[in-house]
């Protein structure tokens, strides 16, 4: 059954009173309908300190312009931001952590080095070859009791080393971390589906089990 009805104004709720007794302050109440929404959320932390530049000149002077007196940057930090800093708060926290899952194909993997080394002595260092997808493999064909975690659910159980790029399981449950796998468009194809198969398969030990 399909009603009828003109809205206008009256459908409007601008606040809710609930809320403004609960909290005891100005709440505007919106429906929050796509991602612009929690960026608004969020910018507010991330963007940085407020900022401003002065400059202070006699006008009988003339002004010369300074490119690098205009650069120069002055921090503007209030009162409660600083008694937040110097008791030590933190101004944002992201609980759980959560890590970020590589994806690629076979020797298609990141290799981060410094752009002054030469090319050949970064393929004949010792663990260039490994990443953390093919050490998620190694640790399925090592231990027994991670042949049955999703990849994206490593990180609860096993804790990545970097440096020595491999999993090592955690020791005390209560500290974990929440996987993510990094996005891959379907256009990319191959690596595409590799992501797919990952969610949903367990106990791979290369890329062929998949």
């Amino acid at each position: 059954m399909v009603l009828n009805c003109e809205l206008d104004n009256r459908w409007v709720v601008p606040y809710n009173p609930y809320l403004l007794r609960m909290l005891n302050c100005h709440i505007n109440v919106e429906i929050c309908s796509s991602i612009k929404a929690v960026k608004y959320l969020f910018k507010y932390i991330y963007k940085g300190h407020d900022r401003a530049s002065v400059t202070v000149t006699d006008k009988a002077d003339e002004v010369e312009i300074d490119e690098i007196k205009q650069y120069r940057d002055a921090r503007w930090v209030t009162p409660p931001e600083t008694l937040w800093r110097i008791y030590g708060f933190e101004l944002s926290k992201i609980h759980p952590p959560v890590l970020q899952l590589q994806l690629h194909l076979p020797n298609m993997h990141m290799v981060s080095y410094h752009n002054m080394k030469k090319i050949k002595n970064v393929i004949d260092r010792e663990g260039t070859e490994r990443s953390m997808l093919t050490a998620y493999f190694e640790a399925n064909s090592l231990y027994e009791n991670a042949r049955g975690i999703l990849y994206r659910e490593f990180p609860k159980h096993y804790n990545w080393q970097s440096r020595e790029k491999l999993w090592k399981q955690r020791k005390r449950a209560a500290v974990f971390q929440v996987g993510r796998i990094v996005s891959a468009h379907p256009a990319e194809g191959e690596r595409y589906y590799l992501r797919v198969l990952l969610n949903h398969v367990t106990g791979a030990t290369s890329y062929e089990d998949l």
